[in-house]
């Protein structure tokens, strides 16, 4: 996948999918810039790599009802479908060369 070869591609993938795999121990649902913020990433390049993600056909965001300068990422099918198959395929790996304890 494209967005994974660069370093800002990768933090906005690892970052939307850490929090749908959370999502439900967190409780509401974070702002972008919640979920998004780091120090070292501008916010325009981190904007730039949702864009095309957005392009691609991984996330699309809406408005909060609430507040309509919040914004919330949606994961498409297909980002979650591309994370459950990343998910598998580490697994896999760890599987055969670690012993894994789960929490």
């Amino acid at each position: 996948m494209p967005i994974l070869n660069s370093v800002i591609g990768r933090h906005v993938y690892f970052s939307i999918a850490t929090e749908l795999l959370n999502k439900s121990e967190q409780g509401p649902a974070r702002s972008l810039k919640q979920v998004l913020n780091h120090p070292g990433y501008t916010e325009r390049a981190i904007r730039l790599k949702l864009r095309e993600m957005e392009h691609m056909g991984f996330i699309t965001s809406v408005y909060s009802h609430a507040d309509k300068r919040v914004r919330f990422l949606v994961p498409t099918p297909k980002l979650v479908e591309l994370i459950e198959n990343h998910a598998r395929f580490y697994q896999s790996l760890l599987d055969k060369k670690f012993i894994v304890l789960e929490k």
